[in-house]
């Protein structure tokens, strides 16, 4: 594979059964499903895709960077493989990411993607419960909203950790990695190196299977030196630098008083001909970065009982760069049904950009909204939203603001205030748990960064 250039080789469409459609609600045996996008100007990197398989049903958001083809394998082949024999356990599912990372290798695709996947199984007959595992890679966040709770500080139940090269535990993998891999090359053994280090790699904490995945790293690294040598050694380095630019647009960035991104480099300078990098630490494809970038997934599995309703939404970082975590679970609850919460969750982002003096996206934006809902529970009573009472779509009031917030001067005015029910349970001032703790901190960062 020659650097900068790609294999005359046609990347799979994503299958035409499965594909989700903008504006549409899509049904499956339990889960009904939702998507919203925009492509900013010029990009069009993200994808997503859906594919079922009798009780097996799976979602997926693919955000590409460097370009779009590694991003429209991920759509055609990752879901596929990971339901072709059945609910996968942890280590399918692994296998299945390094498969599609390794297919765009021998593919010739030198740009990458995330990837966020939500696999579900529907109950089985005398079964109550709902299978689910989250597995993703990258920066494209997940959140589950449990819509039987009111209060956006309790119902988010769980989000995805980024994999971002700002994140102590990713830093210390990719060192973890560079020394075994340097004692092995010194000619310790394998066995013998990992056991100097205590860290978890990529996740991955237990012995054995710590084994199992320094060995795909160190075949990895040797295949994209065999694929493309130029720039061989440049790759072995994994940099956590800001993001070297040139020139022009270094100082455009200081004149603005901003900050280039933490990023995983190849070399510290621009200038470097390989310099490459990326804002995560770990992705699928990427040939010409970091080959300790790889694509090793976290993985979350949960159930989904006869008494709890989930609604999990996946998006691409275009989202969630404006749109906090909590405002995400107060749209989910005040909303009918996943296709109108992807909806608003989109108008909701394209108001923040707005505000940040950005006309329309400054990124690709892809929200995909699925429920999980065994036993077809009625959503509980949230606050109402001004055009479910006005009639109106209100996009002034950022897509679902609470009437009782906003417009108890104009509700009293019209004798609506009784009927539209205002009355809301006061929220902590203090957070009190962990998941509360998060969802504060990450509020309060937004505020700063605006």
């Amino acid at each position: 594979m020659q650097e900068g250039s790609l294999l005359n080789h046609q990347v799979m469409e994503p299958p035409e059964h499965s594909p989700l459609c903008d504006g549409c609600s899509h049904s499956t045996t339990t889960f009904s499903h939702g998507l919203a996008s925009h492509d900013a100007a010029g990009k069009g990197e993200d994808t997503h895709a859906s594919h079922s398989d009798g009780e097996l049903s799976g979602f997926g958001i693919f955000d590409g960077h460097s370009g779009k083809l590694a991003a429209q394998a991920c759509a055609a082949s990752l879901l596929p493989s990971l339901l072709s024999s059945g609910f996968p356990d942890e280590p399918a599912v692994s296998h299945s990411f390094w498969e599609v990372d390794e297919s765009l290798a021998w593919q010739g695709v030198s740009d990458g993607s995330t990837a966020t996947v939500l696999l579900c199984e529907s109950a089985h007959e005398g079964e109550e419960c709902v299978r689910a595992m989250l597995a993703w890679v990258g920066d494209s966040k997940a959140v589950r909203v449990d819509l039987t709770k009111t209060s956006p500080l309790t119902s988010v139940r769980a989000a995805t950790r980024n994999h971002s090269p700002r994140c102590t535990e990713e830093i210390d993998s990719l060192k973890t990695m560079a020394l075994v891999r340097s004692r092995v090359e010194a000619g310790a053994t394998l066995e013998d190196a990992l056991a100097e280090h205590s860290a978890p790699l990529a996740g991955v904490v237990e012995a054995d299977a710590k084994l199992r995945l320094m060995r795909r790293v160190l075949e990895r690294s040797r295949r994209s030196s065999e694929l493309c040598s130029s720039g061989s050694e440049s790759r072995r380095n994994a940099h956590i630098i800001r993001r070297s630019q040139p020139e022009e647009k270094r100082r455009a960035t200081q004149a603005a008083r901003k900050q280039p991104p933490w990023v995983v480099s190849t070399e510290t300078e621009f200038s470097h001909p390989h310099y490459r990098d990326l804002q995560m630490t770990r992705s699928i494809g990427d040939w010409l970065a970091a080959d300790l970038v790889v694509p090793q997934p976290d993985i979350m599995t949960f159930t989904v009982g006869p008494h709890d309703f989930e609604r999990v939404v996946l998006a691409s970082d275009g989202l969630w760069d404006v749109v906090s975590t909590a405002d995400v679970a107060t749209v989910c609850r005040r909303s009918a049904n996943p296709q109108l919460a992807a909806d608003r969750l989109l108008r909701m982002a394209k108001e923040a950009y707005q505000r940040r003096g950005v006309s329309g996206f400054r990124d690709d934006t892809t929200i995909l909204v699925v429920d999980i809902n065994p036993s077809n529970l009625p959503m509980r009573e949230a606050p109402v939203t001004c055009d479910e009472v006005l009639g109106v779509d209100c996009a002034c009031c950022t897509a679902c603001c609470s009437l009782g917030d906003v417009l108890s001067p104009l509700l009293r005015v019209l004798g609506l205030e009784e009927k539209a029910g205002t009355k809301r349970a006061p929220v902590p001032l203090l957070p009190t748990t962990t998941q509360e703790l998060m969802i504060a901190q990450e509020s309060t960062s937004r505020l700063a960064d605006t």
